[in-house]
This record gives structure tokens, sequence and C-alpha cells, in this order.
């Protein structure tokens, strides 16, 4: 999806359902959950290619490559006895059976558009709902196993690249005034995580008393505020240092078309210089091709990918990667 000017801020979208079967006990661990896995997987065949993976059936690095693209969670990945997941070929649908709840839908796309994230989920939502009877509540709509996902079960949440925001040291008061706002902002994993990359997600933190709409039109407002603003400080420091900010976007570039050896956390830190530089028209860089470069780069996904399990191999391969993209 073309985001046009948000591009060089807004990377991806999520959106997520979580559900619960009303004829099974909630908890993951519970022995009694395993029927679910077959029950969904039967559902969801006939709408389109979507492949099974047993949490007990991972093996090396999968579990690993799958966390980093979002694909499922740790909590998921723990529960091996009746875990599972249907993924979409293309890895944008996937549906985790038996995490935190018994079902638990998302949808990733690239870019900011969580309107068409949650329309890809809709449909499937409403043909397991026929097949299912879902756990809900005529008061508090669907019940869920943790409380702040009561009501829709919606988590809508934009990958934003914030760079200027970060290095100026606003991002402290911008968290604090989206969360006045019934938002969140975290780093790129979630609760806990830290802002690799200058990564940020901004999420909706209430799901009861709000429609799927509501949610939807909420968190694609604030990306949206957040982006501009990005922009907004990109401008500014662009033209209160001129010189300075084209110095250190080339001398990320100069590193990372030279060097050998590539630590992820470097290759994380440098990105925002490159990403800024694309943005500012320094590199002839895709936004689009360099963030997926930037996941792909992670370690476990760079190890299930390339078959390469030493660190100092992955880190020259990684250099030898990032090297070729930008020279090309």
């Amino acid at each position: 999806m073309n985001n046009g000017r948000y591009s060089y801020c807004a990377v991806s979208t999520r959106v997520r359902l979580a559900r619960n079967l009303a004829d099974y006990p909630f908890g993951p661990q519970n022995a009694c959950n395993a029927p679910i896995v077959d029950l969904v997987t039967r559902t969801l065949r006939p709408l389109g290619d979507f492949n099974l993976i047993r949490i007990s059936e991972l093996e090396g690095a999968q579990a690993g490559y799958l966390k980093e693209k979002y694909i499922v969670s740790p909590l998921l990945v723990k529960n091996a006895a009746t875990g599972a997941v249907v993924v979409s070929d293309d890895e944008r649908v996937s549906v985790m059976i038996n995490e935190e709840d018994h079902l638990r839908l998302q949808c990733v796309l690239e870019g900011l558009c969580p309107e068409e994230a949650y329309d890809n989920l809709f449909y499937l939502d409403r043909k397991l709902s026929e097949r299912m009877s879902f756990a809900t509540d005529s008061d508090f709509g669907y019940i869920t196993a943790c409380m702040t996902n009561l009501g829709t079960g919606m988590r809508a949440s934009v990958m934003l690249f914030l760079p200027a925001l970060t290095e100026c040291g606003r991002m402290a008061e911008l968290i604090a005034e989206m969360k006045g706002l019934g938002l969140t902002v975290r780093g790129a994993f979630g609760e806990g995580s830290r802002p690799e990359g200058c990564l940020y997600q901004v999420s909706n933190e209430v799901t009861l008393g709000y429609s799927e709409k509501e949610i939807l039109t909420m968190v694609s407002f604030a990306a949206r505020k957040l982006c501009d603003m990005e922009l907004m400080q990109r401008n500014e420091l662009i033209s209160a240092y001129p010189l300075q900010e084209e110095d250190a976007c080339r001398r990320a570039y100069g590193i990372l078309t030279n060097c050998k050896i590539l630590t992820y956390s470097e290759f994380a830190e440098l990105f925002t210089k490159i990403g800024l530089g694309a943005y500012y028209g320094f590199f002839d860089i895709d936004m689009i091709t360099l963030n997926k470069l930037f996941i792909n780069m992670r370690p476990a996904i760079l190890t299930y990918a390339e078959g390469v399990d030493d660190e100092m191999k992955r880190d020259e391969l990684r250099a030898e990667i990032v090297r070729e993209y930008l020279l090309r």
C-alpha cells in the first residue's frame, strides 16, 4: 500500500482480534483445548491457502523466526502442548490457537492501513463464528482471558519509524500524551520491549466501550499525528543543522557499505540514519524495501532463512547482505 508522505514513517499495521470458545475452558495449558486446533484448521482451509504449524513440531530457529515476524507470540511458543498457529502463504494473516485466549486472529500489512487490515480479518472472524460459539456477554461483548481485552477484543497498532522525535528527546512527552487519549506507545515487540531502530508501536489501550470503527479511527488518527510531528521535526533538524545531519547520514552509509562484520544492534542504530538520509534525498533508497531489509536482518530470521547458526558468521552475512543492498 502506498501511503505517500507517510511511507517514510509508517512501517506496518497490525490488527488483532481475541476470541474464546464458550464450550471450552479458558487457559492455554488446558489439555481439553487440544481439539480447537483441528476445528479452526478445518474451518480456515477452504477459505484460502493456510498452513498449520503445531508448536510441538517447531524445529531449530523456526520459533524465533515466527516470533520476529510477529506471527506468534512468546507466550504461544511456551505452550507446546496444545499451541498452534494457522498462517496464510503470504504470512499476512494468522490465527494463534491456545495462546492467552483460544484464538488470536491477526493481520499485518505494510504501511498505515488499519481499516484494510481489519477488513481482512472480518471475513475470517465471521466464518469462524458460524462454525463455533464464541464466549460473549450482553453487557461486556467478547469475553477474554485478560480483562483489558473485553469488549471488541480488538488491538489495532501501527509500527512507526520516529528517529527525529527520538533524537530530539520528545518521545517521553508524546507517550504520556497518547496515554491520556487511551492509547499506548511501546517498542517494536510490544509491552516491555525497547524501540529498536527507533521503531514504536502505537495502539489502543482499551477495547471495552468502543466500537471496532472507533478504535480503528482513534489509532489511525494518532498514527498520522505522530507521523506529521516526526516529519516536521525532520524538516526542523535539516534546516537547523544541514551539514551535521547530512554528515551523520553519510557516515552511517559509509560504515554499512564497507563493514565486514555487522551486529544487529549496530545495524539498528545505523538504520535510523539511513532512513533519514532516504527521506532527505541523500540516497536513492525505497523505504518499503529498506523496512523489509531491517526485519529480515533480525537474528532468528536471518538464521532461519540462511541456515547460519554461528553468531560471527551471521554477522558477516548480515554485513554482506546490507552492503549489497545499499550498493546495487
